[in-house]
């Protein structure tokens, strides 16, 4: 007797797999499959199933293939027989879902929402009712095809015929009960604007050149995000393998690695999607414009940036303006993180009064806080601080500004800090803004010395790999950018 088996045929898997209607969401660049176009009513001789007012037609060529089952949820369940006797004789205590072809679902609008903001293959939305009910077409993502023995080519044959019939059903169903077409996407890009739209997430940011990079601003995202969701059908999978040209949006998600590139212009409908090694574009699933979309929801979040700015700013500048002769004799560094203790007892030479201002150092659209000491005649540079979104933030923990360091040169978008070992002896790091906006990245780091009045040696600390090429020493002619400083204390500290 032959021993009892299930397909396990790369071919067959392949064949099943691409008619199963189902949204992938994984991370990985696969395709996923777009929405059927909804189809007229066939008008061949049916049988029809009932679940309630509801109707299922089956083609009477399929009659005596398939068995349906009716219910509350599933509706409908509909599954091959000569699968699921095949496995009943071969285990009768573990044969259910042998032979599943497809069921069809109804569920909340509510329930909808938290399934979108997760993997759904497997299922897809397929229509509403007048009653605000969504319909799901549930579909198998591994093979069902089981035999008591070895397959036949009519096996193979019936089931693939089977198979290829299940999205004109689920199709036909949707139209002879009169559902109200939808369709959603369950891309990587889909999930995410799902949690931003229904999901509470907030660890997301937009940036682009007019404002940098912002973040939601109590729930004001929640519309974008769902109107992105329905105007555009979801996003597929495209073949585009290169970048368009012209400017872009980024939308970062809660992973570090993970962003997606809106296109402006004609390009709009795609989308560079980014995680970790892998890169991929998407599309509109109806070609809408959906950089468009992600520009009235950028410029809504900046509104409401350039107030949190201010208020940021505002803080940052009250701390410096606190620091009178008498509370710098009791200073408690721990007690403010956000003022390093070597501002807060800024150089000599130099601290007779305090003065801010901005200047847009990485020319990203929003300005960077400059902290300085000086008189009206010598303003020098002291702190710089860029706003994340949320606050202000120090940029010169990896540079140390102070007695003996200060930032000094300003060329090209780099910027040096030129730290004092001595009357002979230094160091130059030079470094700039990330791309973030609010954090910096090293380039070059020299030491210095003068061994006299006509010979300096310069030797190479560390330098990044994207600085090749470059000689520290060009920046020792370089220039400080014009900044308009406001004093804002007077007479701080005496030393």
């Amino acid at each position: 007797m032959k021993n009892p088996m299930k397909l396990v045929l790369p071919i067959l898997l392949a064949a099943v797999i691409t008619l199963v209607v189902s949204a992938c969401g994984s991370m990985s660049p696969t395709p996923t499959p777009g929405p059927a176009e909804t189809p007229e009513p066939t008008e061949t001789l049916q049988t029809e199933y009932k679940s309630g007012s509801l109707r299922l037609h089956i083609p009477e060529e399929y009659a005596d293939l398939i068995t349906v089952t009716t219910g509350e949820n599933p509706l409908f369940s509909v599954t091959e027989i000569a699968s699921q006797e095949a496995a009943k004789s071969r285990n009768p205590n573990d044969w259910e879902g042998a032979g599943w072809l497809f069921s069809i679902s109804r569920i909340s609008e509510e329930d909808l929402h938290k399934l979108l903001c997760q993997d759904m293959s497997g299922q897809r939305a397929i229509g509403r009712d007048d009653s605000g009910y969504v319909y799901l077409a549930e579909t198998p993502t591994d093979v069902r095809l089981e035999r008591s023995g070895e397959f036949t080519q009519e096996d193979m044959n019936q089931w693939t015929a089977l198979t290829e019939w299940v999205g004109r059903a689920v199709d036909d169903f949707a139209v002879r009960n009169g559902l109200t077409k939808c369709s959603y996407g369950n891309s990587e890009l889909d999930i995410l604007l799902a949690q931003i739209a229904w999901g509470g997430e907030t660890g997301f940011s937009l940036t682009g050149l007019a404002h940098g990079s912002v973040t939601d601003q109590g729930g004001l995202s929640i519309p974008f995000a769902e109107q992105i969701l329905t105007s555009t059908g979801g996003f597929l999978h495209s073949d585009r393998t290169t970048a368009p040209d012209g400017e872009y949006l980024i939308l970062t998600g809660p992973g570090e690695n993970t962003y997606f590139r809106f296109y402006s212009g004609e390009n709009g409908q795609f989308v560079l999607a980014h995680n970790g090694d892998f890169e991929w574009f998407l599309r509109s699933a109806d070609g809408t414009d959906a950089a468009q979309l992600v520009t009235q929801w950028y410029e809504a979040l900046s509104s409401k940036y350039a107030d949190k700015l201010q208020a940021a700013a505002d803080d940052v500048l009250a701390e410096y303006a606190a620091l009178t002769n008498d509370a710098l004799k009791d200073f408690d560094e721990s007690a403010h993180p956000e003022l390093p203790w070597y501002t807060a007892v800024i150089a000599n030479p130099v601290r007779n009064n305090l003065y801010f201002g901005w200047y847009d150092f990485d020319t990203n659209g929003t300005s960077e806080l400059v902290i300085a000491a000086g008189d009206e005649d010598h303003k020098q540079p002291m702190a710089l601080y860029a706003f994340d979104g949320k606050k202000m933030v120090y940029l010169c923990k990896e540079h140390p500004l102070g007695e003996r360091s200060s930032l000094t040169y300003f060329k090209d978008g780099l910027f040096a800090v030129q730290s004092s070992g001595g009357a002979a002896t230094g160091c130059i790091s030079l470094w700039r803004i990330a791309a973030d906006g609010y954090s910096t990245e090293i380039i070059n780091t020299v030491n210095y010395e003068y061994k006299d009045e006509s010979t300096v040696v310069y030797t190479q600390e560390s330098e990044n790999a994207s600085a090749e090429g470059f000689h520290i020493a060009d920046y020792l002619t370089g220039f400080s950018v014009p900044i308009e400083y406001t004093l804002f204390a007077t007479k701080c500290a005496d030393f």
